[in-house]
């Protein structure tokens, strides 16, 4: 359907199809037929039947705010604000985790290589081992955390068929691998303080591993579909395409890149990282031009 616009009326944005519809008054979108009606950009109240110069009883902020386009840029302070902070978490608790592993590693190496003294107390090592459970579990909450802010529900879009499914995908996968962190963590501090438990422990570390590996793949595709969503409110087409071709690269990478050179892992974080770099510099350039910053 060809929608008219009349340059002499007030156009919106239809927030579901993004077609241009005129007039201020109009209730429902001619190309899809959804509601033109929106609720409150910061509080999500209703707005059916009040005028658009007026302003939101619940929490007074301008009726014709949440009128405008479907852009983060109009969205709420404090939206856009947790979502950037959780970008933050995400990414330098990602970079952190990397260094963790690096430095476990390297030590694994100088161990092993006989550098450093081999006689070393049973305590000695369980202690190790247990800081650096501790430490893997603390960065991955940081980030899981860091997720659960990025998916910050839209205030306009909350208890409507307009809330993006795979925001709400994101935070189930998110709780199912914060639990299993968790009880791993209390898993790996059994075994070490009760090694004759070892054996039966060993089988629900496994189990909740895999638990934690399918919720980890079910978040990687639905972060991706999230960060097209956000992509194209920004807009930037180039995010969008990236976001969408990663969709199958990330996996290929992981895969075969890592039989294939060995470094197809690192090359994939590399990109994950570079995606979520700029969705949080844009979120930067936009709470800098409303003057949050």
């Amino acid at each position: 359907m060809v929608v008219h616009i009349d340059p002499t009326k007030f156009n919106r944005t239809c927030p579901r199809c993004q077609a241009t519809v005129h007039g201020a008054d109009a209730q429902t979108c001619p190309r899809c037929s959804g509601s033109m009606i929106p609720a409150c950009v910061a509080c999500g109240y209703d707005l059916a039947g009040l005028p658009r110069e007026g302003q939101c009883p619940e929490c007074g902020t301008s009726v014709a705010m949440s009128y405008a386009p479907d852009l983060l840029e109009n969205r709420s302070l404090l939206f856009l604000t947790q979502l950037r902070s959780g970008l933050t978490l995400v990414i330098w608790g990602t970079l952190a985790q990397l260094l963790l592993g690096l430095g476990v590693f390297t030590l694994a190496i100088v161990m092993s290589s006989g550098a450093l003294p081999r006689a070393r107390s049973f305590a000695w090592h369980s202690g190790m081992s247990l800081l650096i459970q501790v430490l893997v579990f603390g960065l991955s909450l940081l980030v899981l955390f860091g997720w659960w802010r990025i998916t910050t529900p839209d205030p306009a879009r909350v208890g409507t068929d307009l809330d993006v499914k795979p925001r709400q995908v994101i935070r189930i996968a998110v709780v199912l691998q914060a639990t299993a962190a968790l009880a791993s963590l209390i898993a790996g501090s059994i075994v070490l303080s009760a090694p004759t438990l070892a054996a039966g422990i060993a089988d629900v570390a496994t189990a909740l591993g895999w638990v934690s590996d399918l919720a980890w793949i079910v978040q990687f595709f639905a972060a991706m579909l999230y960060i097209q969503w956000l992509a194209r409110r920004i807009p930037d087409t180039k995010l969008y395409t990236d976001a969408r071709r990663f969709m199958w690269l990330g996996p290929v990478l992981y895969t075969v890149g890592a039989l294939c050179i060995g470094l197809g892992p690192l090359v994939a974080l590399i990109l994950y990282l570079i995606m979520l770099f700029v969705l949080r510099r844009h979120l930067t350039t936009i709470l800098l031009r409303l003057g949050a910053l």
